[in-house]
């Protein structure tokens, strides 16, 4: 397969759970990942609405390790301030986890404004999902804690 990453809106993804996914639209694409909108078509998924992040297959050869891990690291995550994994795959050889869809992130709500309270309590839920990776075993080092990768999930920020 080549560099490049094939895919695209209307494909579908089997889970390792059995389900099935169809993407919707792409959310993000970074250097190592896409992110799909999908909905669950599978009869105890249809209408659910996930994200999918996709291994994008790159010439570095321990890229897809380090991905790999990630996906292992994100299922054990129980704390209601991290990201909730729901199902893994693979699409033509490239990894893929499914996890909770969340459309707003803290800089979509910054940009609305927050009050004194709601950014004390954004700041007190996100120092409480970084104690928690930092208490793992091996220690999990986030690297990459923006506005971008925190999103809103009613009154709960989430550490993506």
């Amino acid at each position: 397969m080549s560099d490049h990453f094939e895919f695209s809106p209307w494909k579908s993804l089997h889970g390792q759970s059995g389900h099935w996914y169809e993407a919707v639209e792409l959310l993000g694409l970074g250097r190592n990942a896409a992110v799909f909108l999908v909905h669950g078509t599978t009869p105890e998924l249809l209408g659910q609405f996930f994200a999918v992040k996709v291994f994008r297959r790159l010439s570095r050869a321990d890229s897809r390790e380090k991905f790999l891990e990630e996906i292992s690291l994100l299922e054990t995550l129980t704390h209601p301030n991290t990201l909730r994994v729901y199902d893994r795959g693979t699409y033509y050889d490239n990894p893929f986890l499914v996890a909770e869809y969340l459309p707003e992130t803290l800089r979509q709500r910054m940009n609305r404004g927050l009050s004194l309270v709601e950014k004390l309590s954004i700041a007190l839920q996100l120092s409480a999902a970084v104690k928690y990776v930092n208490s793992m075993t091996p220690q999990v080092v986030h690297r990459d804690i923006k506005p971008e990768n925190i999103f809103i999930k009613g009154r709960s920020a989430v550490l993506v």
